[in-house]
């Protein structure tokens, strides 16, 4: 009797052992697809924009206050269209964390001042640094035909850009922490 109690405890336990295994392997498999996503999540598309090395001031004879850099630390021009999933994903992250940082220009490219005014409204963003780019006009002097884009102004002059499909991207951009 004891013999078979034994056996069955030793089954018993084998079956749990075979269990917990087969579990393990399903975890590891889960953690190699987050894994994937967090590494395409921190990667966000550098673009070559023929404007890159060139002034701002060269390329918008007549910037509005929003987009006039006068030196100092680097500055960030973010190129969202209100026709955009991700950019409003993007606009509403921004808005939930307050008022958009004080280095970072918000360019809301749209088919007039009304639906950039709607758009801004609809997601609440605010900022000192916040612009309705009517028909992306100003997007499109910057040199910047697709959204959303950000880029890095450092001296007045255009230096880097990527494109974007997270808060977290644009986030390790202005930090200067992706490849």
């Amino acid at each position: 009797m004891q013999t078979i109690i034994v056996v069955i405890v030793l089954a018993v336990l084998s079956a749990a052992v075979i269990l917990l295994a087969a579990g393990l392997v399903e975890i590891y498999a889960e953690l190699r697809q987050v894994r994937e996503v967090v590494r395409l999540q921190d990667s966000p598309k550098r673009v070559r924009l023929d404007t890159l090395g060139r002034k701002v001031a060269d390329l918008l004879p007549d910037p509005p206050p929003a987009l006039e850099f006068n030196g100092g630390p680097p500055h960030y021009v973010l190129v969202l269209s209100n026709s955009c999933a991700v950019c409003r994903d993007i606009a509403q992250s921004l808005a939930t964390t307050g008022e958009v940082r004080a280095d970072l220009t918000v360019l809301v490219a749209s088919d007039n001042e009304t639906a950039g005014a709607e758009f801004i409204k609809g997601v609440g963003l605010r900022s000192r640094r916040l612009l309705v780019d009517a028909r992306g006009e100003n997007a499109k002097l910057l040199g910047i035909n697709s959204s959303p884009t950000i880029v890095k102004v450092e001296d007045g002059q255009l230096t880097d850009a990527a494109n974007l499909t997270s808060l977290r991207q644009l986030e390790l951009f202005t930090e200067g922490r992706f490849a």
